[in-house]
């Protein structure tokens, strides 16, 4: 009789700790499903601040080249060609992708694993849309307005990094 009363007693005891296993598990794959809380950063900041006064290779006349800045401007506007034929969207496109790869360069054994950058006009249009990489750590973030001839140019960075 004294020996089935351990047996009952070792059987509540396993089953109490599956119990809180399953809930544990539960807990935890809620939690690791729960997407990535955006921290703003002012390092982004500072790297988006200081990318607008960058030269890009887009010539207007001979002696005016235009910053990021301007180009993003007039991406969003008229979309004006540089003295090279490249308009001026296309030289966005290329200068934003060299500075993120430059600035932050995604990698396996790099802090940094990813980046988005999304530039976009009223009613979130968008003018661009540059990713690099899988983020699997915390995203840091900056958001930037840019004032234009007809709208308001809105540009998002966000970078991932490992913890």
């Amino acid at each position: 009789m004294q020996n089935k009363k351990g047996q009952e007693e070792i059987i509540g005891f396993v089953l109490i700790v599956l119990l809180v296993s399953v809930i544990a598990v539960v807990f935890l794959a809620i939690n690791i499903r729960k997407p990535s809380e955006k921290l703003p950063s002012a390092e982004i900041e500072s790297f988006l601040q200081s990318s607008m006064r960058y030269s890009t290779s887009c010539l207007i006349s001979s002696e005016r080249r235009y910053s990021l800045k301007d180009v993003i401007v007039s991406c969003a506007g008229n979309n004006e060609k540089c003295l090279n034929n490249m308009t001026a969207c296309d030289t966005l496109n290329y200068t934003a992708d060299k500075l993120l790869r430059e600035g932050f360069k995604p990698c396996p054994d790099c802090p940094t694993n990813a980046y988005r950058l999304k530039i976009y006009g009223t009613n979130n249009r968008t003018i661009i849309n540059l990713r690099e990489g899988n983020c699997s750590g915390t995203i840091t973030t900056s958001l930037l307005s840019l004032p234009t001839y007809s709208d308001k140019v809105k540009i998002e960075l966000e970078v991932c990094r490992e913890i």
